[in-house]
C-alpha cells in the first residue's frame, strides 16, 4: 500500500532571489578572503558558504540542490588546492568538508518525508545506518575506556559524517520518488558536462600541470610517492583532475562514461572522446577493469533494441580517443600501463594487497568488534585502501554484517534492466556492480565514491518501487511533477 504524499509549504515567488542572494553573498565573502590571503577564515568560509547555499537550494530549488551537491563533490578538492596555493599548504583542510555538509542536508528529508515510505521499504538504508552507528558507538566506547589506539571523539564524529552523508543523499532521492524523472535528467546532465569539463581539465593537467597542482603534489610527494601520482611535470603525472587522487577521478569517469550511454546530446561525442582520453590517463587499472565489468553487465541486461546503439558507441570509441593517442608520449605511457594489466597477478602492488588482506583479516578475526569509526588511513602499518578492510576495521563483524546486509538488500531490489521499462535501469545496475567489484582496492562507501554509489542506489530503488506499485509510469520521460502537484505543495 502506497503512503500518501506529505505536503510541504508551496515555494514562495521570491525563492529564486533568496538562492541568488545566498550564493552571491557566499561567493563575495570567499573571494574577498582569497584575495586578502586570510587562510583560516577562508577554510572556514568555504564549507559554511556551501552549506548555506545548499540549504537554500534544498528548501527552494530541489533540482538545483541535486546539481549543487554533485558539483560540490566534483570540485571541492580543486578548490582546496587553489586555497593551499594561495595561502599555504595545510594537510587537514576543512574545505574538503564542504560536499559532506551539503550532502548531509539531505538528512532533513528523512524527518520531513519519512511517511512516504514505510520501514520495510527503508530497510536497506536502515540496515546500513545501523552498521555505521555500531561503528560510531564502538569508537566512542574505546575512547571512553582509554584504549591505547582509540580515536578522539572529534575523529569518531568525523568518521560518522564521512560514512553517513552520501547515504543520506541517496535516501533523499529515494524518498522524493515523485521527482524521479527530474532527478534522473539532472544526474544525466551533470555527468555529461562533468565528464566533458573535468576530462578536459585532466588532459590539460597531464600535458601542462597548473601551478596549484604542482605546488600541492610537491607538498604531498613525500607521502604519496611517484607510484600514486607520478611526478610533478608535463607528461609525467597520473591524472587526478579535480579530485584528490587518481582513484576517485578514475572511478568518477568510469561511472560517468557508463551513464553517458543513456544520454542523448549534441555534445555527447565530444564529452565521450574527452572523457575516455582522461580516463586512460588516470592509469587506474581497477577503474579500467571496473568499466569492463560494468560494460559486460550493461550488455547482458540491456534490451535487444539497445544493443546496436551500444555496439556502435564501442566501435566509434577508438576514433574518439585517437587524436590524443597520436601523441607518442601519451601513447607510450598508456601502453606501458596496459602491459601491467595482463600481468596483474604477479604485480608488486597486487602482491602487497594480498599480503595486506592476509595480515589484516587475521587480526580483525581476533578482534570482531572493530576499532570504531575514525579518520585512520593505516592499521598495523598497512594502508586501508580496500573498502572491505575499511568496513571491517571500523565496524567489526557485527556492524559489517548489518551494513553488508543492507547493501545486499539494495542489490536484490534494484532492477537489473531486463524487466524494466526505463532504458537507464541497466546502467544504474552496471555502475553498482562495477563499484562493488572495485571494493577490493578502494572504499566505495564514502567520499565521492559513496556519493556516486548511493545516487545509483537511490534512483534504482526509486525505479523499482515505482514499477512495483505503479506509482508513476516508468516509460514516461516527461516531467513527473505537475503544476497541480507543485501548487499543492508536494515539492518543496
Amino acid at each position: 500500500m502506497t503512503s500518501a504524499p506529505v505536503s510541504h509549504p508551496a515555494p514562495r515567488p521570491a525563492s529564486a532571489a533568496l538562492v541568488w542572494v545566498a550564493a552571491a553573498a557566499s561567493l563575495l565573502l570567499i573571494l574577498a578572503l582569497f584575495l586578502t590571503g586570510r587562510g583560516t577564515a577562508l577554510r572556514l568560509a568555504i564549507p559554511a558558504g556551501a552549506a548555506l547555499v545548499g540549504l537554500t537550494l534544498y528548501l527552494r530549488r530541489p533540482i538545483g540542490y541535486l546539481h549543487f551537491t554533485l558539483w560540490a563533490w566534483f570540485l571541492s578538492p580543486l578548490v582546496r588546492r587553489l586555497v593551499d596555493w594561495r595561502v599555504g599548504f595545510e594537510d587537514r583542510n576543512l574545505v574538503l568538508v564542504a560536499p559532506m555538509l551539503v550532502s548531509a542536508i539531505a538528512g532533513l528529508t528523512l524527518l520531513r518525508d519519512r511517511r512516504l515510505a514505510g520501514p520495510v521499504r527503508l530497510a536497506p538504508f536502515f540496515l546500513c545506518i545501523a552498521g555505521i552507528l555500531y561503528g560510531f558507538a564502538v569508537g566512542l566506547i574505546r575512547w571512553r575506556l582509554h584504549a591505547s589506539d582509540a580515536a578522539s571523539p572529534g575523529e569518531v564524529l568525523y568518521g560518522l559524517f564521512v560514512w553517513l552523508a552520501p547515504l543520506l543523499f541517496g535516501l533523499h532521492l529515494y524518498l522524493r520518488w515523485p521527482m524521479y524523472e527530474e532527478h534522473k535528467r539532472a544526474v544525466q546532465k551533470c555527468f555529461l558536462w562533468a565528464v566533458l569539463l573535468l576530462g578536459a581539465y585532466g588532459i590539460y593537467q597531464f600535458v601542462a600541470p597548473p601551478a596549484w597542482d604542482v605546488f600541492w603534489l610537491e607538498k604531498m610527494y613525500s607521502d604519496v610517492g611517484a607510484e600514486a601520482f607520478g611526478r610533478p611535470g608535463p607528461f609525467q603525472v597520473r591524472v587526478w583532475g579535480t579530485m584528490n587522487s587518481p582513484g576517485p577521478f578514475g572511478n568518477f569517469l568510469m561511472a560517468g562514461l557508463l551513464l553517458l550511454f543513456s544520454v542523448r546530446s549534441r555534445i555527447k561525442p565530444l564529452a565521450t572522446g574527452v572523457g575516455y582520453s582522461a580516463f586512460l590517463l588516470t592509469l587506474v587499472r581497477t577503474s579500467w577493469l571496473g568499466w569492463l565489468v560494468g560494460l559486460a553487465v550493461l550488455a547482458r541486461n540491456s534490451k535487444a533494441r539497445q544493443i546496436p546503439r551500444l555496439l556502435l558507441s564501442l566501435v566509434l570509441l577508438p576514433v574518439l580517443v585517437s587524436p590524443l593517442m597520436l601523441n607518442p608520449q601519451i601513447a607510450t605511457v598508456v601502453a606501458d600501463r596496459f602491459q601491467t594489466v595482463r600481468g596483474i597477478g604477479g604485480d608488486e602492488s597486487f602482491q602487497d594487497r594480498s599480503e595486506e588482506y592476509r595480515v589484516l583479516l587475521t587480526s580483525l578475526a581476533e578482534d570482531p568488534y572493530g576499532e570504531g569509526l575514525s579518520n585512520a588511513e593505516f592499521f598495523q602499518g598497512y594502508l586501508l585502501d580496500s573498502g572491505i578492510l575499511r568496513l571491517l576495521h571500523a565496524c567489526g563483524w557485527i556492524g559489517s554484517a548489518l551494513f553488508l546486509s543492507g547493501i545486499a538488500l539494495c542489490a536484490r531490489r534494484m532492477p537489473s534492466g531486463g524487466n524494466s521499462a526505463d532504458p537507464i535501469a541497466p546502467i544504474y545496475w552496471a555502475v553498482f556492480v562495477a563499484m562493488i567489484f572495485e571494493l577490493l582496492s578502494g572504499n566505495m562507501f564514502t567520499g565521492p565514491y559513496g556519493a556516486i554509489l548511493w545516487i545509483c542506489i537511490g534512483l534504482g530503488l526509486t525505479l523499482d518501487r515505482a514499477e512495483r506499485t505503479s506509482s508513476f509510469p516508468a516509460q514516461n520521460h516527461g516531467p513527473l511533477v505537475t503544476d497541480n502537484q507543485r501548487a499543492s505543495g508536494l515539492v518543496a
